[in-house]
């Protein structure tokens, strides 16, 4: 019996990526700052995700970030094959005076999904107290508690030009920040989950889960 010879060429790049398929994620994000800092990761390897769609809620009307989160979340698992979801948002409306409401909202969120969070189909990266501390930790190993306002001052130290609005965000040179990446993803993960979430006096640090999403 004569066997015919496979021509077919393989290289070990079209292998690996057979075997090593990045699944699919979809991303809800508080605003465009986050949109526009995940599409710079697009083709960055330490992304464990390919990108499927960025829903942005800047625009949500009368609800908090985090009802808008919940509702968007709902409507993407009723999906019959849905994607990972990955939130992406601050959580600084939800520390100082007259702030506990939105703390219980956001607490209230992550009992609701603890089951998709458990099950790896939902993951929540929370910044405390603002993405720009999540880029700040690129540069700085730093866990001391800050204002959203502080971390922006303290981010413009080596970033001198940085600014929330449309026109720089969408110019920025992003690989300024992830050069940097896997030093920002070293400062915390050092940080215990018992150190996060507590309210008022209690809290005494900042800190970022975005590190978690490049966690396979």
């Amino acid at each position: 019996m004569q066997f015919r010879k496979d021509k077919t060429k393989y290289s070990s790049e079209s292998v690996a990526a057979k075997i090593i398929e990045k699944p699919k994620c979809d991303f809800v994000v508080e605003g465009q700052t986050e949109e526009l800092y995940l599409k710079s990761l697009k083709n960055n390897p330490l992304l464990p995700y390919i990108i499927s769609k960025i829903y942005n809620l800047k625009g949500s009307k009368n609800e908090s970030i985090f009802e808008s989160c919940d509702s968007t979340i709902k409507k993407l698992l009723k999906n019959p094959r849905p994607n990972k979801i990955v939130c992406v948002f601050d959580v600084d409306v939800c520390y100082g005076r007259n702030n506990l409401k939105n703390y219980k909202k956001f607490k209230s969120l992550l009992l609701d999904y603890k089951n998709e969070v458990s099950k790896n189909e939902l993951l929540i990266c929370e910044s405390l107290p603002s993405i720009e501390f999540w880029f700040l930790t690129h540069f700085e190993n730093v866990t001391r508690y800050m204002t959203a306002v502080d971390a922006v001052a303290a981010l413009k130290k080596h970033i001198s030009a940085y600014g929330k609005s449309d026109k720089f965000l969408s110019s920025f040179d992003w690989s300024v920040i992830n050069n940097h990446l896997v030093s920002a993803i070293k400062s915390q993960n050092r940080i215990s989950e018992d150190e996060k979430l507590l309210y008022g006096n209690d809290i005494n640090i900042s800190y970022s889960n975005v590190y978690k999403l490049f966690q396979v």
